[in-house]
């Protein structure tokens, strides 16, 4: 039971343990607060400060991992740290998934850490909490970053093109055709190949589409709405590097 005492407040504390406010959704980094982070708030008072950096711990260090697998080693050190504070497993999932949430969401959409912190604050987290969230971020941040864009879906990248000329001298119908076609290779992130032959016009429209293409985003960097904001996110940028 001293251990159990350790990890948890007293029934008093967590029976005023405050919910997060209504209406200030679109006044925080979430825009709309996750109803997992609001049902995990009231609960992350009924822990001390040594649990919530465990818990903290344990959040980042899943959003670390591979694809975000939970390893062996992380579940049980979750499945010790659930024991350890007495919380009902369900409880508990609220808890750290939210963390998590709180994380991921933080990382992803590059939140400074004074507003983070602010933000948390807002909505009636722990003090003890903040310190470990905005800590985990300013220590672990690059590599969580880096963590975040290789889980993330999207199509794979071109990372390499190799091409070569053919020249059709003749076909069944015709003795002399001296017809030119490229053949194109696209080498992928996934480690795929793609091979693909196009004509010479094909050819034409394909660097006439990537030329506009660049022209377009060359225009629109150039756009003084896209400075303006590239100047407010460029301060954000520096303080989470």
């Amino acid at each position: 039971m001293a251990g159990v005492e350790r990890f948890r407040r007293t029934s008093a504390v967590a029976e005023v343990s405050p919910d997060v406010p209504k209406g200030i959704d679109s006044k925080t980094f979430f825009h709309s607060i996750p109803q997992t982070v609001r049902l995990a708030v009231p609960l992350l008072h009924t822990l001390d400060e040594a649990a919530l950096g465990e818990l903290v711990a344990l959040a980042q260090e899943h959003l670390r991992s591979p694809n975000g697998a939970m390893h062996a080693r992380m579940r049980g050190a979750y499945d010790k740290l659930a024991e350890r504070i007495a919380m009902d497993h369900s409880e508990f999932d609220v808890i750290f998934s939210g963390t998590f949430l709180i994380l991921k969401i933080a990382i992803r959409q590059r939140v400074a850490l004074e507003r983070v912190g602010a933000d948390l604050r807002k909505m009636n987290a722990p003090e003890g909490y903040v310190r470990d969230v905005v800590g985990a971020l300013e220590a672990h941040g690059a590599a969580l970053r880096t963590a975040a864009l290789a889980s993330r879906v999207g199509y794979p990248r071109c990372e390499g093109v190799k091409w070569r000329v053919d020249v059709i001298i003749s076909t069944g119908q015709l003795s002399r055709v001296m017809r030119p076609t490229i053949i194109l290779q696209l080498f992928r992130s996934n480690g795929s190949v793609k091979t693909f032959e196009v004509s010479i016009e094909q050819f034409h429209q394909l660097r006439y589409g990537v030329a506009k293409a660049l022209q377009n985003m060359q225009e629109l960097e150039k756009h003084p709405m896209m400075r303006i904001a590239s100047e407010a996110d460029r301060p954000k940028a520096e303080q989470t590097r």
